[in-house]
């Protein structure tokens, strides 16, 4: 199952830097998740909305280097972005002529908890590694925060690097988040007034792909 995720996801899944003058400037992971040229990440990477890029993973052998600086980028803009759900939808500047698999997206009802999920992502891409990392994880809560914005918890420590990717349900092998990061039970409990201590966990988590769909429809696209 896990293979499957990795070539069926690996080609969609792209670097997103920013470009700082003669500095490119990595800040996460991006996916397409339309074939007119569209594609996802989280709203909170992106500190600029111009001058942003994307690039695909080198996939030409089996072990790829530890870290290599060339890529090839492709411009991309914000088509949409909504901070409240923390969530951004980029599109190419060109007409790329992408395929996406059918049925990409599921439903976050579908994989409850305890369900098996994966991602991937550039774990470590502001390390130069620009490498795709592939996890597994079990869906182990599911939360809403104050603003109804619907959040799969799950039991992997994921890197900043991955924030943005798709998590995908091994079931159907369909994504059901965005990956925006580790989880901190303080954030979702600002109004409590008691000592607070600090919490680096192992659990991360994604918002419910639900909440993009609704972002794709205002940009008047439907899922494939």
């Amino acid at each position: 199952m896990l293979k499957s995720v990795y070539h069926t996801y690996r080609g969609g899944c792209m670097l997103l830097f920013s470009l700082e003058g003669q500095e490119v400037v990595f800040l996460g992971t991006a996916f397409v998740i339309h074939s007119k040229g569209y594609l996802v990440t989280v709203a909170h990477i992106l500190y600029r909305h111009d001058n942003l890029m994307v690039a695909p993973c080198h996939t030409g052998s089996e072990f790829f280097p530890l870290s290599y600086e060339k890529v090839s980028p492709m411009s991309v803009h914000v088509a949409q972005i909504r901070m409240s759900r923390d969530l951004a939808l980029l599109k190419f500047k060109e007409d790329m002529g992408l395929q996406v698999p059918p049925h990409l997206i599921g439903r976050s009802e579908e994989a409850p908890i305890g369900s098996s999920v994966a991602c991937l992502g550039y774990g470590f891409g502001h390390y130069q590694l620009h490498n795709q990392v592939l996890q597994q994880a079990v869906v182990c809560s599911k939360v809403q925060s104050e603003n109804e914005t619907r959040l799969l918890l799950f039991d992997t420590m994921v890197h900043n690097g991955s924030r943005g990717a798709p998590l995908v349900n091994l079931y159907d092998n369909r994504v059901i988040g965005v990956v925006s990061g580790r989880f901190d039970p303080s954030e979702m409990a600002k109004d409590i007034t008691r000592e607070r201590e600090y919490f680096d966990t192992n659990i991360s988590f994604a918002v419910d792909i639900s909440h993009m769909v609704d972002l794709m429809a205002a940009e008047g696209l439907k899922p494939e």
